[in-house]
């Protein structure tokens, strides 16, 4: 059945228990910030550390001395980051309340879920490339990797579903409500 949307108004929003935060939005809001206090304040403190001691240093903490392990360590550490960088983004435009938010992080974990599916492999396909190994031993890898790609886009998928169809978010983002469609025949007994 297709849904039709009517207006909240402010005085019903308020009054209604879905116009408010609560249940699985309030469940991932506190898990994103959960995530997003402590990445941001590790990047200040980073940032703090780099201004007074520079780049050098926290080159040498960061990376091994080894080629190949720096490689690895960059291309497996962009899914926590674009993770982390998602879960800032979300969470601020949640308590903004901003009425793009569920499209936006919709879109996050659609690039979250690609950047997962290639990094692995594209890490592990640099490690091989730098050791002059045969890139035809990737294959192997893929089934190792797979149970977390599928989990990935389980969750994509329900994330999506929930955000842009689900009561409480269209409530408290956009400030509507679904109302069921009526079939076509009852509306076109209404209009006799």
């Amino acid at each position: 059945m297709a849904k039709n949307w009517k207006p909240l108004d402010e005085a019903r929003r308020k009054a209604w228990p879905h116009g408010r935060m609560g249940g699985g939005l309030l469940a991932l809001t506190i898990v994103a910030g959960w995530i997003a206090i402590p990445f941001v304040l590790g990047v200040l403190a980073l940032l703090a550390w780099v201004g007074v001691s520079g780049l050098e240093p926290l080159a040498d903490a960061l990376f091994s001395p080894s080629e190949s392990m720096r490689i690895a360590s960059l291309i497996f550490l962009i899914p926590s980051l674009t993770f982390s960088i998602l879960c800032v983004v979300f969470f601020v435009m949640t308590l903004a309340r901003a009425r793009a938010t569920p499209a936006v992080t919709v879109a996050g974990f659609g690039i979250q879920f690609l950047v997962g599916l290639v990094s692995p492999i594209a890490g592990q396909a640099a490690m091989f490339a730098k050791n002059g190994m045969d890139l035809s031993g990737l294959w192997v890898l893929i089934p190792s990797y797979a149970p977390g790609w599928f989990i990935a886009l389980f969750m994509t998928f329900g994330l999506w579903s929930y955000l842009l169809g689900g009561v409480r978010p269209n409530a408290y983002y956009r400030n509507r409500v679904a109302v069921p469609s009526a079939p076509p025949a009852a509306q076109a007994a209404e209009a006799a």
